[in-house]
């Protein structure tokens, strides 16, 4: 391991090799873990198509499929949200993302109409 990884590992205090199963069940116990302790019953993110998202995405789901069969709720729900601006270029991205996670429910909200409008805003306040 070079130098440079030793003190990024240090610093972070992270593991240097991981396995990957046991960190996917410590991801999903933890997100099952806040939301009961916060008395909520649903999960909101925003899903873009990258790797980032997807990945938190298919762990809250998993979380939140797991919640519902053991408390037998269905209150619990998960929600995939997708902000674009306008004609998302990486559409097919965000699409097959959401495939793969398999949301409970999934949402698009285009935000260009009002981004656009609050930078109109913005400029002729010259803010």
């Amino acid at each position: 391991m070079r130098p440079l990884q030793q003190e990024i590992i240090a610093f972070e205090k992270v593991q240097p090799r991981i396995k990957p199963a046991l960190e996917i069940r410590r991801s999903v116990d933890f997100l099952k873990r806040y939301l009961q302790h916060v008395k909520m019953y649903t999960y909101v993110l925003g899903i873009s198509g990258g790797q980032d998202s997807t990945l938190a995405g298919k762990l809250t789901q998993m979380a939140i499929t797991e919640l519902r069969n053991e408390e037998h709720d269905d209150r619990y729900q998960f929600i995939a949200v997708r902000l674009p601006y306008g004609n998302q270029i990486d559409d097919n991205d965000a699409q097959a993302a959401l495939a793969f996670i398999e949301p409970d429910q999934s949402l698009c909200i285009n935000i260009k109409a009002g981004t656009d409008a609050l930078v109109n805003t913005i400029s002729q306040n010259k803010v």
